[in-house]
C-alpha cells in the first residue's frame, strides 16, 4: 500500500510539472496591458496625464483591444480628457471612447505591419482628481493580437493602477 501511494504521489508531481512547464512560459511572456503615470504623488486638485500602455513581451503585435475601468467613489474624479497623442496604434476600428458614465473607457485599435515594444502608448487618459482617496483604473477584457497573419490572440495579462489621492499640496493655490 505504501509503494501504490509512494506512486501515486510521484505520478501527481510528475503531472503538476508538466502542466508549469507547458503553461508558465505563456503566462510569464504574455502580452501585458498597464497603464502608468510620470507623477508620483497625486494631490487633490491636480489634473494627471495616464497612459494605457502595452508590452508586447518581444512579440511583434498589430492590433489591442479591450477597456478601463475607472473604479472610483462619485465625483472622486473627473475625465477631462481622452486622446491617442503619441499613441503606437493609428488605426482605430473604435477609438478610445468613456462610456455614458464615464465609468470604463473602451478601445480597439492597430499597426500595420506590427510592432514590438515594451512601452507601447494605446491612448491616454486625463483625470481631474477631486476628493482625497482611492481610485484605481483597471485594464479589462483585454485581448492582444499578433502580426502574424492569422488574429492570433495572445495571451494577455493585465495590470491595475491605484492611486492615493492626498490633501491639496501645501502652498498651493486655493
Amino acid at each position: 500500500e505504501k509503494i501504490i501511494m509512494k506512486k501515486l504521489l510521484h505520478k501527481k508531481i510528475f503531472v503538476l510539472f508538466c502542466a508549469i512547464t507547458v503553461f508558465l512560459p505563456q503566462l510569464v511572456f504574455a502580452s501585458t496591458i498597464y497603464i502608468d503615470s510620470s507623477h508620483s504623488d497625486f494631490f487633490v486638485g491636480d489634473i494627471v496625464l495616464f497612459s494605457v500602455r502595452v508590452d508586447s513581451e518581444s512579440k511583434n503585435i498589430n492590433a489591442v483591444e479591450g477597456s478601463i475601468s475607472l473604479k472610483t467613489t462619485p465625483q472622486s474624479i473627473t475625465l477631462t480628457d481622452i486622446n491617442t497623442s503619441g499613441s503606437k496604434f493609428p488605426l482605430w476600428l473604435k477609438k478610445p471612447l468613456p462610456s455614458v458614465d464615464t465609468t470604463d473607457v473602451s478601445f480597439s485599435g492597430g499597426v500595420q505591419g506590427g510592432l514590438n515594444s515594451n512601452d507601447a502608448i494605446i491612448f491616454n487618459i486625463v483625470l481631474k482628481l477631486e476628493k482625497v482617496g482611492q481610485f484605481t483604473l483597471a485594464p479589462n477584457d483585454s485581448s492582444v493580437y499578433l502580426n502574424d497573419g492569422n488574429g492570433t490572440k495572445d495571451v494577455t495579462n493585465s495590470k491595475n493602477l491605484v492611486i492615493n489621492v492626498l490633501p491639496k499640496k501645501p502652498n498651493s493655490a486655493a
